[in-house]
């Protein structure tokens, strides 16, 4: 396979990921509105579809883990497509906030999971050895990008359509997604070389020996509190900017900024992976994510959440390239999907976040006392990173763990 025609596999992948994740991730801030007031229900009561459904991601994570090495990557990704057009469909036809949540929670986390950086930078991983990290940034990228793309075009369709419609319209924009898949994404081989394919190697690692492994539990401590924290203010936000008397564009322009933001994170970081030491560039990405989580929690205006959540956007956007590079160096080519799987569903414990702010909101009566008091999860960012402690550089095995 050419190095052209990998990089068109990489591109319909991260295209994929930009519209699935766009629709229902980001864009919940601006469905959320909708829902409250067509069902009358409460503010944690909408959070836990947002809840609900990355813990759903969670416990699919290490299915599809298993799936991508028996399963071509194309036929999960149509799958994906698949479940999430259905969703939306059924969505627009809900009569109550519990079936909207029983969905978010089922078919739309499969979607996701499917159509993500999960499956998505196995391509990566197989297709490249040199850039590979560049490679990861890249495909990673559908991440950030949905922020700034499909919010701001349903935020427009809310203010001409009833949400119902602009529901069904997104259902129909995902099913195009189709033909992008089938012509684009193809058999993806481990590359030996820059010019060589060879046939997929089987995993060497089972799931004990993944688990026992301090890289992988100093991973997962150094990023959970962190996606515990900005899964609270960013999926709030719309909420929170609401109780400081602003409206619908002033989060959608939040998250469309904090979605530019992040792109250059992701690939910048995944850039870097490939020529500097990882543990480096993870200890200043918690710092940062840190010090923007903390302002955010004594913010009370508009342009401090304007300034402060970019600058998390592009930390946390840089995590996403960094931890796969890690994990591909400490795991290998051929146990990247597993580990990557296995740690998926503890990192999206962070998604309780959304839901504990909401519900910590309704009790003590703002955000910002809210935000204070999740801060508490920080410390075990700096357990996660003794456990990593003595990391190398960007070496990345290419079939046996190291």
């Amino acid at each position: 396979m050419s190095t052209l025609r990998r990089w068109v596999v990489i591109v319909a992948a991260l295209a994929t990921t930009t519209v699935i994740w766009g629709i229902v991730l980001p864009a919940f801030n601006l469905w959320a509105p909708q829902w409250i007031t067509a069902f009358g229900s409460g503010h944690g009561e909408v959070m836990t579809a947002n809840t609900l459904n990355q813990i759903g991601m969670g416990v699919l994570a290490p299915i599809a883990g298993y799936a991508v090495g028996r399963f071509r990557v194309r036929t999960l990704m149509l799958l994906g497509v698949l479940l999430t057009a259905l969703a939306l469909f059924l969505i627009s036809v809900a009569s109550a906030m519990w079936q909207v949540t029983l969905i978010h929670a089922l078919l739309l986390a499969a979607g996701i999971v499917l159509c993500g950086p999960l499956i998505t930078q196995v391509l990566a991983v197989r297709l490249f050895q040199e850039n590979r990290g560049l490679a990861i940034g890249v495909v990673t990228a559908g991440a950030p990008m949905c922020s700034f793309t499909l919010p701001p075009l349903i935020g427009l369709l809310l203010v001409r359509y009833d949400w119902r419609t602009v529901e069904i319209q997104m259902g129909v924009l995902v099913l195009l997604l189709v033909p992008l898949i089938v012509l684009a994404v193809r058999e993806m081989p481990i590359a030996k070389s820059a010019n060589d394919d060879v046939a997929m190697l089987q995993p060497t690692m089972n799931a004990g020996g993944i688990l026992r492994n301090r890289v992988f539990w100093g991973l997962l401590f150094a990023v959970l509190p962190l996606n515990f924290l900005f899964n609270a203010i960013y999926f709030n936000l719309g909420f929170s900017l609401a109780d400081m008397g602003n409206g619908a564009a002033y989060t959608a322009t939040i998250i469309t900024v904090t979605g530019l933001i992040s792109l250059p994170g992701v690939l910048v970081f995944g850039a870097l992976s490939d020529r500097v030491a990882h543990l480096p560039l993870l200890i200043g990405t918690v710092a940062v994510v840190a010090l923007t989580c903390t302002v955010a929690a004594r913010a009370d205006n508009y342009m401090v959440l304007l300034l402060d959540l970019p600058v998390m956007g592009f930390a946390i956007g840089g995590l996403m390239p960094l931890v796969a590079a890690m994990l591909a160096k400490g795991f290998g080519t051929d146990n990247f999907a597993r580990a990557n799987g296995l740690i998926t569903p503890f990192v999206t414990l962070g998604t309780l976040g959304s839901a504990g702010a909401g519900f910590a909101r309704d009790y003590l009566g703002s955000y910002p006392a809210a935000y204070t008091m999740m801060l508490a999860a920080l410390p075990l960012c700096l357990l996660g990173l003794w456990l990593l402690r003595g990391g190398g550089g960007p070496r990345i095995p290419a079939a046996a763990p190291a």
